[in-house]
């Protein structure tokens, strides 16, 4: 019975360590979110004169 508790005391160790950084990765994500966005802009933009490079839109 000792192996048990020993190990559930290691995975709720384990388990608060994760959640702990998970907050913190959560806390940095928000920080850097408009950072984000503005990739995401970037990102959009990009995507539509590439496709536009490749497939042209057709000639009226």
């Amino acid at each position: 019975m000792k192996d048990i508790k020993e190990i559930s005391a290691g995975l709720v160790i384990t388990a608060t360590v994760i959640v702990g950084i998970l907050g913190l990765y959560t806390a940095a994500c928000a920080k850097v979110e408009t950072l984000g966005q503005q990739y995401d802009k970037a990102d959009q933009m990009y995507a539509a004169q590439t496709a536009q490079a490749f497939y042209p839109a057709p000639k009226k």
